[in-house]
């Protein structure tokens, strides 16, 4: 059933992309989404969509086996529908699953109790040729339908959108030249990870010796970045004050930073002691 989740999760995401739907309003809300959530989706790489489409019943499927079967008989009477038929490639993708899952002992079962499918519809799924489920598909009969479950998919965008943020961050730290020991404390990787993206990209190369101390102005205009975010984690805050001060190599910076970073988690540990 999982393979059945992703595969059509991924291609409806892939179709949700499509401009003349992102237009379609209403018919946006009737699949379960907000034009916000369109847009968001529209802007993702397909490696993101992927991640998207391996959450399990992001997208909820029903089956309506009344029509399923009407289908199946019109198409065994090659009756098809002579005009455009709307997302055909997903009716096809979705019979092509289900006949897949149909042959399968386990999977059948598994079939018959999530969509309600009688053992004689799961017998005749399995048996089913290509031909036989393009047969179906170009009857036009719409016999299922797919909607966004609301609460996943918010939660799955959320997360989909901070780990980009974090990822252009660290991006951000290797390529203004970020020591190793402010990455790690920031985020954690490895030296050998780390070395590895400052090749990936193309990171610039330091000349050695120790970083240089920010001259007063410097550090008031680092200090006055820092001070205006300090509801921001602390890899949010050090590319702030990166940002303003976009000059300055991050090697230079994480001296004064990592100092105020001390100076702070000592005044909590004393509030908190107090």
């Amino acid at each position: 059933m999982q393979s059945l989740y992703t595969d059509m999760t991924y291609s409806f995401l892939v179709k949700l992309m499509d401009t003349s739907l992102i237009s379609d309003k209403e018919r946006i809300t009737e699949l379960g989404f907000t034009t916000v959530q369109v847009n968001v989706i529209s802007n993702l790489p397909h490696s993101d969509l992927y991640k998207l489409s391996r959450i399990y019943k992001l997208l909820d499927i029903s089956i309506n086996e009344i029509f399923l079967t009407k289908a199946i008989n019109q198409a065994k009477e090659n009756v098809r529908c002579r005009s455009d038929i709307e997302n055909m490639d997903i009716t096809h993708k979705l019979l092509r699953n289900l006949s897949t899952l149909s042959a399968h002992e386990t999977e059948s079962k598994a079939l018959t109790k999530q969509f309600n499918l009688s053992n004689n519809t799961i017998s005749t799924l399995a048996s089913m040729s290509i031909q036989d489920t393009l047969a179906i598909a170009r009857t036009g009969i719409v016999f299922y339908e797919i909607t966004a479950n609301e609460v996943k998919l918010a939660m799955a965008l959320e997360y989909i959108q901070e780990a980009r943020r974090e990822e252009e961050a660290i991006n951000h730290l290797i390529v203004n030249d970020a020591s190793w020991p402010m990455v790690h404390t920031l985020t954690g990787m490895s030296r050998a990870l780390f070395q590895d993206m400052r090749k990936s990209l193309n990171a610039p190369k330091t000349l050695g010796g120790p970083p240089r101390r920010l001259t007063e102005e410097e550090e008031i205009i680092a200090w006055n970045s820092w001070a205006s975010t300090a509801e921001k984690t602390p890899l949010e805050r050090c590319i702030a004050v990166s940002q303003t001060l976009n000059t300055i190599a991050l090697r230079h910076l994480w001296p004064t930073l990592s100092e105020w970073m001390k100076q702070e988690n000592a005044s909590e540990k004393d509030s908190v002691l107090a």
